[in-house]
């Protein structure tokens, strides 16, 4: 991949104003967000897991819709992972799963999947990324605007920057540009 480091012509008539804020306001953003973002994807991702192990070791547990799909999609899209799963002698991935196979009451089976459901379903709602970041199979008007504001991490939120800061320097010197009056910008014969 080439990386550019300019334009040929990185001269415009004035500052590139709107650009340099939106270049401060991603920063702005990703500094308030990605932190948090961070924290809840580590836990969202911990659930699932804990879903998908319960899941596939106990296959008879009812859950709600929503999570239900979540592990076909998974079972589907992930045969070796699935069947990896619900092997009963692989090794335990945390203290939970290894928690998890000592129980052997039924009942706790399913109070513990619906706890799991409960925190699923409290993360999907509080979710910077599931409220804010451009899903295609769930669109919101919202999210039009506010996915341009979030960055998967440093080395996106620079790539981007960086791409912003030449296209948008040279966008923005010709948008500027178009505005001047057409007779001014009309060769003498023509005026």
């Amino acid at each position: 991949m080439l990386i550019p480091l300019r334009h040929e012509s990185m001269q415009g008539r004035r500052w590139p104003v709107i650009t340099i804020g939106l270049i401060v306001l991603n920063i702005l953003f990703f500094l308030l967000t990605h932190e948090k973002i961070e924290e809840q994807s580590q836990q969202e991702g911990l659930v699932k897991v804990h879903v998908l192990i319960l899941a596939a070791m106990h296959p008879e547990l009812k859950m709600p819709a929503d999570l239900q799909q979540f592990v076909e999609r998974t079972k589907t899209s992930q045969p070796k992972v699935w069947k990896y799963l619900q092997n009963p002698s692989r090794e335990a991935a945390d203290s939970w799963d290894a928690g998890i196979r000592m129980r052997d009451d039924s009942s706790d089976f399913q109070s513990e999947m619906d706890s799991l459901a409960s925190q699923f379903e409290q993360m999907e709602q509080t979710s910077i990324l599931d409220q804010y970041a451009f899903i295609p199979g769930q669109q919101k008007p919202i999210s039009y605007l506010t996915a341009n504001f979030l960055h998967g991490g440093w080395l996106h939120l620079i790539g981007n920057m960086w791409f912003l800061w030449l296209a948008g320097f040279i966008l923005e010197d010709t948008w500027v540009g178009s505005s001047i009056p057409l007779s001014i910008c009309l060769p003498v014969h023509l005026r």
